[in-house]
């Protein structure tokens, strides 16, 4: 098995994030619409799962059939292994705001059946590239380096 690591902030493997598909946010707003008495003047927030990210990574691991590995790292290193500041700051956020403002025990009174992260992995498997990195060479210890990596003397 090939490893990838994803690189976040340091110390977001603890939280749990609330994981929700847009076709979850469709069944409530269906499941509205056929019952609008239940639902008049409600906030409803949306989660199927809350995970940690070494989870996710097992999840993905599992799905996909590829190890891959959570890995925290320095928000400085994240910028240059190629995060993008702006998830960076969504990383940040997610450390300030645990739980994300509310409980998903709340969505599910709803009844609603929402779907699991593996679920959602497996339906939209077909937009992950994984071995993507692998293929073209890319040096997780030099993002924006093209190298062979076949060859060690190069590091």
């Amino acid at each position: 098995m090939w490893e990838h690591k994803y690189n976040v902030e340091e110390n977001i493997g603890s939280t749990l994030l609330k994981l929700n598909s847009g076709e979850d946010t469709a069944k409530f707003d269906r499941t509205a619409f056929e019952a609008p008495q239940k639902f008049h003047g409600k906030d409803i927030n949306i989660a199927g799962k809350e995970l940690s990210m070494t989870e996710i990574a097992e999840t993905m691991s599992r799905v996909f059939d590829k190890k891959v590995v959570f890995e925290t790292v320095s928000s400085e290193v994240a910028l240059e292994r190629g995060m993008l500041q702006g998830t960076l700051y969504a990383m940040e956020w997610l450390e300030d705001v645990p739980a994300c403002g509310f409980d998903i025990q709340e969505t599910r009174e709803y009844g609603v059946a929402l779907k699991s992260f593996a679920e959602w992995l497996e339906e939209n498997r077909g937009r992950f590239e994984i071995n993507q990195i692998a293929q073209s060479g890319f040096d997780l210890n030099n993002p924006g380096c093209d190298k062979d990596l076949s060859n060690k003397s190069q590091k």
